[in-house]
């Protein structure tokens, strides 16, 4: 392909951003009423609060000016719910008062593990749409099996080495098995670019605590270098709990800053790897942002006593969606509808119970 095709190619493909417009205090109606009657209800409302908290994030987040829609019932939500922390109340029973029941009850737990994860992807998928046009999610049982169960079974005897190949298979299954309409996901990754990301974060791991080492080598000379009478015993308790003050913040930092960098990065990489038909999605998170936006909210959620969680909220999709695009040669109106089905809530809702973090 000689230049003159390349810049027709290049011009021919439009970028078309994501964009919030919510707002803290739009949020903040929703929320504060979301908890009212969620108490008032004893949890029964929680159902109808997660229909509306994710209706106003997926109606104020629009491409190509159109809006996505959540489309689940909070009746189908409240079923799964239900389930979910029967099963829960189960487990709990099982382990604290009843240890022979220990070892069925989590035989059974990392059998049906992926299940939870199928169904919970299955359901998101299928009650999110955008131009009336619904996600799908095809995964099966076995495939997830693999990936969630049997691959980080290996993960000690391998000293962790394996986890960034574990981690790009698990990604590569929920995007790969994702579709839009009649429309199938691609995943364009490769496990060396998740082994490049971890192999970054172990440099910091490594080195990082080095200076720190060297830095306390040096103030221990200093200190050893002092005259016993320069400094009263209660003088040198005060320098050695500021020392160690020290050390246990910048280490609290070093993992923030591992944490951050890790999650970050792999975001950028998954979506950006992520392609549909003719179009293809690009994440442009930065780290340092990431880091200040995460701090400055928890920051303000503790000094607001929890009131300013709807700005933090807000704040966090308005930059993510900032940040995230998709580019595509044949426009948006291409894509034509897939089959339509019905999904139980109860896995999404299992894997909310036990605290799962399932997503791409």
């Amino acid at each position: 392909m000689d230049k003159s095709e390349q810049s027709i190619e290049q011009v021919s493909e439009a970028e078309y951003p994501f964009q919030f417009t919510g707002n803290a205090t739009e949020y903040f109606k929703v929320w504060i009423v979301n908890i009212a009657l969620t108490i008032l209800t004893l949890g029964i409302f929680s159902a109808w609060a997660k229909v509306r908290t994710q209706r106003y994030f997926y109606g104020n987040t629009y491409l190509d000016g159109s809006t996505f829609e959540y489309l689940a019932s909070p009746i189908a939500i409240l079923k799964g719910r239900l389930i979910a922390v029967v099963f829960f109340l189960l487990y709990w029973v099982a382990v604290n008062f009843v240890p022979l029941l220990m070892l069925p009850v989590m035989i059974v737990f990392v059998v049906a593990f992926p299940w939870v994860v199928a169904r919970s992807m299955l359901f998101r998928a299928r009650n999110t749409a955008y131009r009336n046009l619904r996600f799908d999610f095809n995964g099966r049982y076995g495939e997830v099996a693999k990936v969630f169960i049997l691959w980080p079974i290996l993960i000690p005897f391998t000293i962790g080495l394996i986890w960034p190949y574990v981690h790009y298979r698990q990604k590569r299954l929920l995007v790969a098995n994702s579709e839009f309409g009649d429309s199938g996901f691609d995943f364009n990754a490769e496990s060396k670019d998740f082994y490049q990301i971890y192999a970054v974060a172990l440099v910091m791991v490594l080195v990082i605590p080095m200076v720190f080492g060297l830095v306390g080598v040096l103030s221990a000379g200093v200190f050893a270098g002092l005259n016993e009478n320069e400094l009263a015993d209660g003088q040198q308790t005060q320098m050695a709990i500021v020392m160690s003050m020290l050390v246990m913040f910048l280490t609290l930092g070093l993992q923030y800053l591992v944490y951050v960098f890790v999650t970050t990065r792999i975001t950028n990489l998954t979506y950006s790897a992520s392609t549909l038909s003719n179009a293809r999605l690009e994440s442009r998170l930065k780290v340092p942002a990431m880091m200040w936006i995460y701090f400055s909210n928890a920051l303000a959620i503790a000094v607001s006593v929890g009131l300013l969680v709807p700005w933090a909220k807000v704040r966090l999709a308005r930059y993510r969606a900032a940040n995230t695009c998709l580019h595509t040669r044949s426009g948006l109106n291409h894509f034509r509808a897939g089959a339509t089905h019905n999904a139980s809530a109860l896995g999404e809702e299992a894997g909310e119970i036990f605290d799962m973090d399932i997503s791409i």
